[in-house]
């Protein structure tokens, strides 16, 4: 049977009484209580939450079985809700009010930025049903439809590729690693986050090949792998011998596959909006500055230059680590609607 909303206690002591029971917390104890005390000291967000909030969230994300940059975005998600909860005065929230956010928010930014605010309220929601502090207010709350064939970015031609590819080509140890990084971004289809989270020692041999082991999205583990041909390895080698000549850091396994060269993060991996930056830049300078190419137009491209290559689903899933098939068969619908269009055959009829 459904929890029913507490005839007495308002939402805010039911959040007070949650976050100060921290004996309570599954977990192991002290160490438990020492992570919500670390959370809770962390730089605070441009949105004044009232400290039990705060530590409710981070009780809620300390007991979730998220990855960090997860719950990183479900932390400042959850902030805002509850900045749009106090803007509208709302004491004890209701299914009518999960509706009414997800409207507002639907209103307000893109749907598929929508979906990722309503996914992490009715996390929040079915948590604090799971601990019995309060109803799922949110639970039959229908998450946002998504287009499913038409990608958000887009990917390069081939041409737009080489372009791409050629413009960031140069002899210093920034033009190296910007283009190494271009380039594999392009031939394997890697994720930024999954950039960031490469290290040298995740370079391996397997068989007569070379692979790099990846923590993909999501995952907790490297435990998927890129396959790294000739002209994806050669980049990074000559990338890797300017930055052992540089002598400014101690080159091993444990270092980034790529590094900041800015004075303050020398040596450290390069930030996913480092990443990003990089990314627009090359674009930008061989003349593709469109919004809705960016560094994840890299990994689109890398699928679909797979399929144009005569690769099969299965071997293009393999290449984007797609749980699912039919997230693969997207791209194939897109590339064969393409280069099988219709649309030459009435132009068959009507040019001379």
């Amino acid at each position: 049977m459904a929890l029913q909303p507490p005839p007495v206690l308002s939402l805010l002591k039911i959040i007070k009484k949650v976050v100060h029971d921290v004996q309570n917390i599954p977990g192991n104890g002290n160490e438990t209580q020492n992570q919500l005390i670390t959370a809770t000291q962390q730089p605070s967000s441009p949105v004044a939450l009232s400290a039990d909030v705060e530590m409710l969230l981070e009780r809620f994300l300390v007991e979730a079985e998220l990855a960090e940059t997860t719950k990183e975005t479900y932390r400042r998600t959850l902030r805002g809700f509850f900045a749009w909860k106090e803007e509208r005065e709302i004491a004890d929230l209701d299914r009518s009010h999960i509706l009414a956010y997800k409207q507002d928010m639907l209103a307000r930014v893109r749907p598929s930025t929508a979906s990722t605010y309503l996914t992490a309220v009715k996390s929040l929601f079915k948590w604090l049903e799971s601990v019995r502090a309060y109803p799922n207010v949110a639970a039959d709350i229908k998450t946002v439809k998504l287009v499913g064939n038409i990608h958000r970015k887009d990917a390069l031609t081939p041409a737009q590729a080489k372009r791409v590819l050629q413009v960031l080509k140069g002899d210093t140890l920034q033009a190296k690693r910007d283009f190494a990084l271009v380039n594999l971004l392009i031939r394997v289809g890697l994720r930024s986050v999954e950039v960031t989270r490469g290290r040298l020692g995740d370079l391996r041999n397997r068989g007569d090949q070379t692979i790099l082991l990846v923590q993909g999205k999501g995952r907790v583990e490297k435990d998927a792998l890129v396959v790294l041909t000739d002209a994806t390895l050669g980049p990074i080698y000559d990338y890797l011998a300017a930055r052992r000549c540089e002598g400014r850091e101690v080159v091993g396994g444990d270092s980034p596959l790529f590094a900041s060269l800015s004075n303050k993060t020398y040596g450290k991996p390069l930030s996913t909006r480092s990443i990003r930056q990089i990314a627009k830049e090359a674009l930008r300078a061989a003349g593709l500055d469109s919004e809705r190419l960016t560094t994840h137009s890299f990994r689109h491209s890398a699928v679909t230059f797979a399929l144009l290559g005569g690769a099969s689903l299965q071997q293009a899933q393999a290449l984007a680590r797609h749980t699912n098939l039919t997230t693969t068969m997207v791209y194939a619908h897109n590339v064969d609607r393409v280069s099988q269009a219709p649309e030459r055959f009435v132009d068959g009829l009507l040019d001379d």
